[in-house]
Formats: structure tokens, C-alpha cells, sequence
């Protein structure tokens, strides 16, 4: 009997439009829940520690994949280009350069 009841609500609640109370009652309790989490994680130091590292390890691992993929676009961009005659050359020096890790003269 229950579940009838949450589908008639879920169907009245699709049906009729939201009010201003309704979004002012929705905002408290995503401010009191933010709250609460923030509290749990500052007080809970071993929480508070693994967070931190998980989150550090994710950006360091994501940065890593970021810019491996940016140079490696940068490689076939410019042995792509290198067939242009006019800067053929010079794009093939800049990715022989990057390639070796030398100097362009």
C-alpha cells in the first residue's frame, strides 16, 4: 500500500508546479546536508586524510594522462604538417626536437 501512495506522490509532484517553498525548503536541506558533511570530514581525521590523498593521487594521475595525451597530439600534428613544403622543414625539426630533446638551431 505504501508504494501506491509514493507513486501518487511522484505523479502529483510531476503535475503540479514547484513553488517558491518548495525550492526554499530544498536549498535548506542541501545547505544543512553540505554542512553536516563538512563537519563529519573536518572531525573525522583519518576521513579528512584520506580524502585529501585520494583526491591528490586523482589530480597528480589525471595531470600525468593530460598532458602525455597533449604531446602526443602535438607529435602527429607535426609529423602530419611536415609533408608542407614551405614549413616542412621547420615542423620537422620541431619534431625531431621534441622527439630527442634537443635544441633547434
Amino acid at each position: 500500500m505504501r508504494d501506491n501512495k509514493d507513486n501518487n506522490d511522484i505523479e502529483s509532484i510531476n503535475k503540479e508546479p514547484s513553488s517558491d517553498k518548495d525550492y526554499q525548503r530544498l536549498g535548506k536541506t542541501l545547505v544543512q546536508t553540505m554542512i553536516k558533511d563538512n563537519i563529519l570530514v573536518s572531525y573525522n581525521w583519518r576521513r579528512f586524510i584520506l580524502i585529501n590523498l585520494t583526491r591528490g593521487l586523482l589530480v597528480g594521475f589525471g595531470s600525468v594522462i593530460g598532458a602525455t595525451l597533449l604531446v602526443a597530439v602535438a607529435i602527429w600534428l607535426l609529423n602530419t604538417f611536415g609533408a608542407l613544403p614551405v614549413i616542412g622543414e621547420w615542423f620537422d625539426a620541431l619534431g625531431g626536437a621534441i622527439e630527442n630533446g634537443n635544441v633547434i638551431d
